[in-house]
Parts: C-alpha cells; sequence; structure tokens
C-alpha cells in the first residue's frame, strides 16, 4: 500500500486535517466531496504544491515527499486543463517532457503512442484553444503521462465535459491506470465518477477524512451516521428495535447489523429498497417468498426512463423514496411497498457498559 500522513494546511475560515491514508499502489482512488471540502489543496499538497510541513507521502516503498515537486514526477490533470492556447496539441504534450529535461528518444516515441490511443493524431498540430472540451481533456491526459509518471493526479478532471463525453472519458481514465499500473488519485464531487471508475474512497468533509475503504465498503456500509448522511441514495429512517430486529411503520425486519458511535439508531435503506408493486404482482411477490410489505400513501411520482420513481409517506409518517415498473398514471393514491431487505443496514448506537 501506498500511504501519506500528515495532511496540514490551514487558511482563515479553513483547515484541512487528515493524519493518515492508506490507498493501493495502482488503480484508481476517489477523493469525494463537496466543493470546498479541500479536495483540491489535498491533491495540491501531494504534488508538492502547497507547503505542508510534516507531510509525507510513500509510494512503491519510496518516500517521494522528499524530493522536490519537479523530481517528484507526477503527471496532474486540472480542473481546467490548464493548457497553453498558443501552443498545439502536441507542443503541449512536449512542454512536460521538456520541463523535465527528458532526452527527445525517451519520450517522443511514447508521445506518438499516446496521441494515437487517445485518438488525438487528427489534432496534433491544432492550437489548444480550437480543440473541444473531450479534446482538450485528452490532450491534458497525455501531457500527464508523457513522462511515465509515478502516480497521476486528477482534479476534477470530468467536469468540463457534457453529460455525452463523461461515460467515455471514465472508461478512458479506467482503462489508463490499468495501462500504466500507478496509483491514479481521482477527485470528485460526482457520486457517479465515483461508482464507475474507483474500487477505494476517501471521503472528506469540511476539510475532514469522514471514511476512507473500498468504495463498495463505503457506499454500502458507511461506518458513521454522519457519512452515511453524504450518500446521496441513502434513506436515514427512524426505528425501534430489540436485538437484531427492529420496527419499521407495521413491518418487522432484519437487516443486517453495523455498530457504530451514532448519537441515535437508525435504518439506512438506499433508493432501490422500496419498489411499488399492485394487485397485478401478487404473483410474483408471493413467488418471491418476500412478506415485507409497508402500507404507503404515495406523494409525487414522474418517469425516469424504464421505470417510474416517486415520494411515498409510510404509515408512521416517515417518507421515503420508491421504484416501480407501474404505469405513471397508475401512481396515485395508496400503495404497498415491497422491501429488500438486503440493502437495508442498521446503524446501532453504542451504549456504553
Amino acid at each position: 500500500m501506498a500511504w501519506a500522513e500528515k495532511i496540514y494546511f490551514e487558511c482563515p475560515g479553513f483547515k484541512l486535517d487528515i493524519p493518515k491514508w492508506d490507498f493501493p499502489e495502482h488503480g484508481i482512488t476517489c477523493v469525494w466531496g463537496a466543493s470546498g471540502s479541500g479536495k483540491s489543496t489535498l491533491l495540491q499538497i501531494m504534488a508538492g504544491l502547497i507547503d505542508a510541513p510534516g507531510f509525507k507521502l510513500s509510494v512503491g516503498g519510496e518516500l517521494l515527499s522528499e524530493l522536490p515537486a519537479r523530481e517528484r514526477n507526477f503527471g496532474f490533470v486540472f480542473q481546467d486543463y490548464a493548457l497553453f492556447p498558443h501552443m498545439t496539441a502536441w507542443e503541449n504534450i512536449a512542454f512536460a517532457a521538456e520541463a523535465k529535461k527528458l532526452p527527445v528518444d525517451i519520450w517522443v516515441d511514447h508521445a506518438e503512442k499516446l496521441l494515437k490511443h487517445l485518438s488525438l493524431e487528427r489534432v496534433k498540430n491544432s492550437y489548444a484553444r480550437v480543440l473541444s472540451g473531450g479534446e482538450q481533456q485528452r490532450v491534458a491526459l497525455a501531457r500527464a503521462l508523457v513522462t511515465k509518471p509515478r502516480m497521476v493526479l486528477l482534479d476534477e478532471p470530468l467536469s468540463a465535459l457534457d453529460e455525452n463525453n463523461r461515460d467515455e472519458a471514465r472508461s478512458l481514465i479506467a482503462q489508463l491506470s490499468e495501462e500504466y499500473r500507478v496509483p491514479f488519485i481521482f477527485v470528485t464531487h460526482d457520486i457517479r465518477d465515483v461508482r464507475a471508475v474507483s474500487k477505494n474512497l476517501l471521503v472528506l468533509s469540511e476539510g475532514r477524512c469522514v471514511g476512507q475503504n473500498t468504495t463498495n465498503e463505503i457506499l454500502n456500509t458507511p461506518e458513521s451516521l454522519e457519512l452515511a448522511r453524504l450518500i446521496p441514495e441513502n434513506i436515514i429512517l427512524d426505528v425501534s428495535f430489540q436485538n437484531t430486529n427492529c420496527q419499521l411503520a407495521e413491518i418487522l425486519l432484519t437487516p443486517k447489523i453495523h455498530r457504530t458511535k451514532s448519537v441515535s439508531s437508525k435504518l439506512i435503506a438506499k433508493n432501490w429498497s422500496f419498489e411499488g408493486i399492485n394487485a397485478a404482482m401478487t404473483n410474483r411477490v408471493i413467488a418471491s417468498k418476500t412478506n415485507l410489505i409497508l402500507k404507503a400513501h404515495i406523494l409525487s411520482a414522474h418517469d425516469e426512463g424504464a421505470k417510474r420513481v416517486g415520494i411515498a409517506v409510510l404509515s408512521d409518517r416517515q417518507k421515503v423514496k420508491f421504484w416501480s415498473e407501474i404505469p405513471i398514471g397508475d401512481l396515485k393514491g395508496a400503495i404497498d411497498l415491497q422491501v429488500d431487505p438486503t440493502s437495508l443496514l442498521l446503524l446501532l448506537q453504542e451504549v456504553a457498559s
């Protein structure tokens, strides 16, 4: 594992403080959080662009933080790509290699391969200012990779792309991370990026680390109520409980249990935990051997492609989001919600012994 410690920076009105962070030696680790949580500051500390006394960074057993920033050989893709508009795509890529004083015979062949791999051969001699957003992003990636870096730092690399180009860009970055086999640190505020590309995740909130683990563990079994609240598809519900069972409205549930120092006990459900069903679906419910049915009243519903989503209120007055295959015109009034117990997590308040 690679690691960083004593990541600390303070300025008026803000403090970033991460005592220790472990991440894999290769593959994509996302740093996820809202704007202003310290994500970009973290990257700049790692790159040596911001001085943080006591900061240490180890990759491959080497303490890279002991090296001057120019000698760390990190690839950096800035949020706005930071290309030189008066230079061509090729000149922007070459600039990174020449700045590190790499011999021409070392980097030129690699740069040509990057142009082909990133579908940039057609725009090789075009000025950066006339390139599309997707082309600028790929030039920025080529510039970051041309020196065969020890680590690649990506600061919101998809924020300037339209929605149609983002899926392709995510796939490209994932592919590059597999090819280069070095740590890719991918900063984002978009949970879709996290789900699409990362296997490990660091979650920041107001300059603090509130979670670091595999992406699957953080998103599906968060360690705290604070972390659970940050995950957008989570539904936080009040329940009463005894031992491993909890009461939600009129049904008794046995969800997965996760102990925490939460101030109260909560049930964490997902947007897909509740499916709206009607009488026509009764046979399917019986076949699934599920009797976890909540009575609810629909407050609103709308189409989302092949399925419908809506908000309903339970008998205990709590609101939940649900999905359904029922036609939108029939989603009104009372509805039954079939519960998927495998997607539920119970956070229990720790009681002092």
